[in-house]
């Protein structure tokens, strides 16, 4: 794990927090359309249920140091 956060924090070209509140967005449209789908609801797919893509931004907000910022404030870094 310890590892693994450490090429997370390396990872710098990726701008987590530049496309942070864009992934918020999409996580919670998929999580809240998943919730009233009737068809989704009723699979019996052990992909669809474990996943929780706020829970898991939630984590990489932390490993990013984060997690007390509001998700929905956009983070700009400046790349020069």
């Amino acid at each position: 794990m310890k590892k693994n956060k450490e090429i997370l924090q390396s990872l710098r070209y990726f701008y987590y927090g530049w496309w942070r509140k864009f992934l918020y967005e999409i996580a919670h449209e998929i999580e809240s359309n998943r919730n009233i789908n009737e068809i989704i609801i009723n699979a019996k797919s052990d992909y669809l249920e474990n996943i929780s893509y706020t829970k898991n931004l939630e984590r990489l907000d932390k490993i990013c140091g984060l997690e007390d910022i509001p998700k929905n404030i956009e983070i700009h870094h400046n790349a020069g």
